[in-house]
């Protein structure tokens, strides 16, 4: 399924319900948005990271990369089949970290090399494996290339769907949302909101009214801040400060795509 955006009213309930932490598993596809119209405000829904412990009013940017999704070889053990136009399903060499049974559905298939570099695909889903082992990655689209991928012409990245554990960090990443609740560290998988758009409340490290807001790459991982306070002014903002604030809390209006 692809996440997908549908405008309707979710009410309170739905949203901040604290079941969908813990019960029930996943109820939508990671990254899934919806818009409240009586609020103004609209959410994206996400796996939370395992085992770390948030509050309302954090920031979550997009996961890094981890060690086994990047320029990952194609074993001969695929078919040409199995790398022409059409397939939907390739074998790959993970890296040194074991992965686990689905970890990039939702996410996207890069292609490296000379043939058919730049395109990407959006993963259904993978199987698990040990470390420096072959994967079988699943595509919710079929392969366009026009010659076939070859092993040792072409790689592939495996990038995470950005609602799969994004965290609170100093590192410069790409903004998933706020969160509307405090979530318990749990080692077992946690699924839920954050607000995306709208009037927010959020952990700031500095904030000036009518200012542009930016991540906090400084001083607080999950703090918002001014330009200037620790961030790095080339990267893009996500919202207005509608007050000003110094390690407080700040009401901003967001604007997260």
């Amino acid at each position: 399924m692809f996440p997908q955006s549908i405008q309707q009213d979710l009410g309170v309930i739905s949203v901040y319900d604290a079941n969908n932490l813990t019960k029930g598993g996943q109820l939508q596809a990671l990254g899934t948005v919806f818009y409240n119209d009586q609020s103004r405000k609209s959410y994206r829904y996400i796996r939370f990271p395992d085992s770390t412990a948030l509050t309302a009013g954090e920031l979550l940017v997009v996961a890094a990369a981890p060690a086994n999704s990047t320029a990952l070889a194609l074993p001969t053990a695929n078919t040409t089949a199995m790398l022409s136009a059409a397939s939907e399903m390739l074998f790959v060499t993970n890296g040194a970290t074991a992965v686990t049974q689905d970890e990039f559905k939702g996410g996207m298939l890069e292609v490296l090399g000379t043939n058919g570099i730049g395109q990407a695909y959006r993963i259904r889903g993978n199987t698990v494996a040990a470390g420096s082992a072959q994967i079988t990655v699943y595509l919710e689209e079929p392969l366009r290339n026009t010659t076939a991928l070859a092993n040792g012409t072409n790689t592939v990245n495996l990038r995470y769907n950005m609602g799969y554990q994004p965290t609170a960090s100093t590192t410069l990443g790409v903004p998933v949302g706020v969160t509307i609740m405090p979530v318990a560290s749990n080692a077992n998988a946690q699924y839920g909101w954050v607000q995306i758009t709208g009037e927010a409340y959020c952990n700031a490290t500095s904030g000036t009214l009518g200012y542009p807001v930016y991540q906090d790459v400084a001083t607080t991982a999950g703090n918002v801040a001014n330009a200037g306070s620790g961030n790095a002014e080339t990267s893009n903002s996500f919202g207005i400060f509608k007050t000003s604030a110094s390690s407080t809390l700040a009401s901003v209006q967001l604007a997260i795509a």
